[in-house]
């Protein structure tokens, strides 16, 4: 009986000694932004005419970023994804 208890005993710490070295899970962050944008143009290209165009904008612009799983999470991979509208007369 106490040699059974013993071998419970040490299989039991040996199991939580075991289960406490795994590697643990880093937490991996993702950082994310957006913006909107709207304002007023004001456009002269000489080059073309000697005309100056005004008008107004719209844009909305989302930014990505996180470390990918390359070279043992020390790179990171960005995206942007910019969309953009405007009317000039």
């Amino acid at each position: 009986m106490c040699r059974a208890f013993i071998l419970l005993f040490i299989a039991g710490h040996t199991f939580l000694f075991a289960k406490a070295q795994a590697p643990q899970e880093i937490p991996r962050s993702t950082n994310e932004s957006t913006m909107i944008d709207t304002g007023e143009y004001n456009i002269k290209d000489t080059y073309l005419s000697p005309l100056k165009y005004t008008g107004w904008g719209i844009r909305v612009l989302n930014e990505r970023m996180k470390m990918a799983s390359l070279a043992n999470y020390h790179i990171s991979r960005q995206q942007l994804f910019n969309v953009e509208f405007s009317s000039t007369s």
